[in-house]
């Protein structure tokens, strides 16, 4: 069994042109870091978190994460099966999980993008990319000296649908 994203699908609260972040396509370093961004670094988040916005946080930074290696699977016309087909198996599950956990899902999706989208990369990291022609399978860093002013922090309170824990 494999899915195959087609041109006319869409992931809910997505729309965006992803040709541009695919150039660089491969497939075997993909593989790599969705496992590695949905279960080894997740599980590590899910561990410390004290809080549920930080669990509602882990979930929306692996789809995030899923819904790019998505698009890239789908520029490159590449079948999504075997191990890769697991993991979206668990990824296609988040937007239920949010919402189980009392958590308004495409409220949730659009704290986490104001989040990210205010960060800046590292500069060094950013030449680098350029020069290379893409991340060639680096995850992407911050900026450590960003003005934390410049930063938003998602705030997921605004997200509840239902009471739950604070």
């Amino acid at each position: 069994m494999s899915v195959q994203i087609h041109y006319d699908q869409t992931i809910p609260g997505w729309s965006w042109n992803v040709a541009w972040f695919c150039k660089w396509y491969k497939e075997e370093i993909e593989e790599g870091l969705l496992a590695k961004e949905l279960f080894d670094e997740a599980l590590i988040d899910d561990e410390k978190c004290k809080y549920m916005q930080e669990y509602i946080d882990s979930f929306c930074d692996r789809y995030v994460f899923g819904t790019g290696f998505l698009a890239k699977s789908y520029v490159n016309n590449q079948p999504i099966e075997g191990q890769l087909l697991e993991y979206y198996q668990e990824f296609v599950k988040i937007p239920n999980i949010v919402k189980e956990l009392g958590f308004d899902f495409v409220k949730c999706m659009d704290e986490c993008l104001k989040e990210i989208s205010s960060r800046k990369q590292d500069p060094a990291q950013k030449l680098k990319w350029e020069s290379q022609g893409g991340s060639l399978g680096e995850k992407w860093q911050k900026d450590l000296n960003q003005n934390p002013d410049t930063l938003y922090k998602a705030d997921y309170k605004k997200c509840r649908i239902k009471e739950c824990c604070k």
